[in-house]
């Protein structure tokens, strides 16, 4: 059985698909798998994610009519039948040792749900932006959830998929939740943080292309409204109430 399953989700991703799939593909130092959901593609996508498939048995694509990020990801992790699932998204790079270096940080440690990397941000065509640190306070292994911060956490992941989480942890703090359309990254991150400890890697280890066409670009009213959402649920939970109505 493979470490680490890397799961992505894949709509009409276009030119950058390619070398997205080739910076996992060439990761070093540990054993993966590569689930792909191709969420009902009308481009080449999923003839081209068929086509790596066939010619490389560590990728797995499932097919699946367009039911959008969340439900996808959910269906990939479903699939991952590793101990560690490593999040990637499509036009992004992963640098050649991100696996293995997560990996050996987190199954060092059994309270570690979950740890993030540095992320380098980069434009459309590869131009450097910024590079994405967090806040300097989990270079350990620490717990994170703090009702005092505004955001209800000290520190945190610096990308949705610049995250490798225990399947455990994962299964245990109950999966992404396909109520959010958007923002499902912060809603897990709260719940894995009440499950289990999280560490940041200080170093760049993967690649996040941002474009004026982007999910989080388009929908950034409905992420900041589920934001906030998220961390109403946050402090229902932490009184010990239900966030069912939330």
């Amino acid at each position: 059985m493979s470490e680490v399953s890397v799961v992505m989700a894949v709509y009409n991703a276009g030119g950058g698909l390619a070398a997205t799939v080739e910076s996992v593909l060439t990761q070093r130092g540990v054993d993966f798998e590569l689930i792909v959901v191709d969420d009902g593609s009308t481009d080449s996508s999923g003839a081209l994610l068929d086509a790596i498939a066939a010619r490389d048995p560590r990728v797995r694509v499932i097919h699946q009519e367009n039911r959008g990020l969340t439900r996808a990801l959910i269906a990939g992790c479903a699939a991952a039948q590793s101990a560690y699932i490593a999040r990637q998204d499509a036009g992004d790079l992963s640098l050649p040792d991100r696996l293995q270096k997560q990996h050996a940080v987190i199954s060092a440690n059994p309270e570690l749900a979950f740890v993030s990397c540095w992320t380098e941000v980069a434009g459309p065509d590869g131009e450097h932006l910024m590079v994405a640190k967090g806040r300097g306070r989990a270079r350990t292994p620490v717990s994170i959830l703090d009702p005092s911060e505004r955001w209800g956490v000290i520190d945190g992941p610096t990308s949705h998929p610049s995250v490798m989480f225990s399947r455990d942890a994962y299964e245990r703090a109950g999966g992404y939740r396909a109520e959010f359309y958007v923002g499902q990254d912060w809603d897990l991150w709260y719940r894995l943080a009440a499950v289990g400890k999280f560490q940041m890697i200080e170093e760049v280890l993967y690649v996040s292309r941002v474009g004026p066409n982007d999910l989080s670009s388009g929908a950034k009213p409905e992420q900041e409204q589920i934001a906030l959402l998220s961390r109403a649920a946050l402090d229902a939970r932490l009184r010990g109430e239900s966030d069912a109505e939330i």
